[in-house]
């Protein structure tokens, strides 16, 4: 066997590999819309461009979304990178706005229908006149433009079996991982400046209780319905509760009753998630058609459960008396004799 192909074997058998939490499959960004300017193109496209080039180009955005990636709870999970391009444009045919929309798409969770962003960026393009260049220049070139974020980001929630997950926009940070938050760009002439969109997954339970009385047995026999088994008046019974956790968080005061006074005992109050136990009654046969419903309930927080009902039946008998061994045995002596003295006539 291939040596690779062992140790990954191995380091699986011993838990060293585990799967992360969530999985994306990808993102993809589209431009929707451009305010202002002339001359622009790649609406509907991850690149849009704006503006009469005053030299070769236009200045733009280009989104470029991830994929393929894994992550787990709380971690910082990038979505894509974000470019700005500069070149200079001929006065008036800038642009002074655009609009992204970007689409996640999650195959752990199966999250659907995909979350959808939509986020607005304000365009300053500034004219290119030494001493004319606002306070905020960097460059030593006149003079920079510069491209605002969105103030907010938003999240989204879904709820998926018993959890509820929530897709956040963290917004962009100047390098992955790990990078500080930025808010803008300022990007000189002929240059281009790039940023990281990150977000997180998170998910908490969705808390479901619930509390099923499962089964009533008496002496052994699961008996819903008349008569049930045969027992004989004055003989002992035992009647059995199957009671379980079928929610998703603990329960607490968990009780079953009887309708007929019987005294029911638990081996314990509480119920993790998927834990069940067997509660037991005794009693005497009395005679006749018996029947008797139980009840279970449990507590979650201030909030009383009702875990159903079951019913079980017996019919108590009168016990048959049996001859003892030597009234029989007198009488086969005496059949015995009398076949004997019957041949002795012949």
């Amino acid at each position: 066997m291939n040596k690779i192909i062992l140790l990954a074997m191995l380091l699986l058998a011993v838990g060293f590999v585990s799967a992360a939490d969530y999985g994306l499959n990808s993102v993809t960004g589209t431009w929707t819309a451009v305010s202002g300017g002339s001359s622009v193109t790649g609406i509907g496209t991850n690149e849009v461009r704006w503006g009469v080039p005053a030299e070769t180009s236009k200045s733009g955005l280009r989104f470029d979304g991830t994929s393929g990636t894994t992550f787990n709870e709380g971690d910082e999970f990038l979505l894509g990178q974000l470019t700005h391009f500069n070149f200079p444009t001929n006065s008036g045919t800038a642009a002074d706005g655009a609009t992204l929309k970007i689409v996640l798409s999650f195959n752990q969770p199966p999250v659907s229908p995909d979350p959808a962003y939509t986020f607005d960026f304000a365009v300053l393009e500034t004219p290119n006149t030494a001493g004319q260049c606002p306070d905020w220049q960097v460059s030593s070139t006149p003079c920079d433009d510069k491209i605002t974020f969105p103030n907010s980001y938003g999240e989204q929630s879904y709820i998926i079996g018993d959890k509820l997950y929530t897709v956040k926009i963290l917004g962009y940070v100047d390098s992955y991982p790990g990078g500080n938050p930025v808010s803008e760009f300022i990007t000189e002439e002929d240059k281009s400046s790039t940023a990281y969109l990150v977000g997180t997954l998170s998910s908490v339970l969705v808390e479901k209780p619930q509390l099923t009385l499962a089964q009533k047995a008496t002496n052994g026999v699961v008996a819903e319905d008349a008569p049930g088994p045969e027992i004989v008046v004055g003989d002992a019974v035992e009647w059995t509760y199957l009671v379980q956790n079928t929610g998703n968080v603990a329960l607490t005061d968990v009780k079953v009753t009887d309708d007929q006074g019987v005294e029911v005992t638990c081996p314990q109050t509480t119920l993790q998630s998927g834990e069940a136990m067997t509660c037991t009654a005794e009693g005497t046969a009395v005679l006749g058609q018996y029947e008797n419903t139980a009840s279970a309930t449990a507590m979650h927080g201030q909030t009383q459960l009702d875990g159903g009902k079951k019913t079980a039946y017996y019919v108590g008998v009168v016990e048959q008396e049996v001859p003892e061994f030597g009234v029989i045995a007198g009488a086969l002596a005496l059949i015995g004799a009398l076949g004997i003295i019957v041949f002795k006539r012949k």
